[in-house]
């Protein structure tokens, strides 16, 4: 599946929930938090799938990266993130400590084997 085939980051999260991407994470201090479980992970506990970048072509405030991860104890999920100036600078760092994907290195859009 490639996640750039979708326009908005709506229609991309319509189709991780049903691929199994039920949770969300975000910023938590030092830790990523998943919003469902409160279970705390450490960066190095989460795998980048993959990812891609939305742009808002009416309003730069819609300009968005969808991040599709996984984690040590197998829970599925994504974290949404602004870009540039709206980026959450707490998340970024946390993510460039996570481990990402082979497959996703290079291209950073495919989810499973489409």
């Amino acid at each position: 599946m490639q996640v750039n085939r979708f326009d908005t980051y709506l229609d991309a999260l319509a189709y991780l929930h049903a691929q199994g991407y039920t949770h969300s994470f975000q910023a938590d201090g030092r830790s990523i938090r998943c919003t469902e479980t409160g279970r705390l992970y450490s960066p190095l506990d989460l795998l980048i799938v993959c990812f891609h970048r939305f742009e808002g072509d009416k309003d730069m405030g819609d300009v968005s990266v969808l991040y599709v991860v996984e984690t040590t104890d197998g829970a599925k999920g994504t974290i949404l993130d602004g870009y540039g100036a709206y980026a959450d600078a707490d998340l970024a760092v946390l993510l460039r400590m996570a481990p990402m994907s082979a497959r996703t290195k290079g291209q950073g859009l495919t989810v499973g084997a489409e």
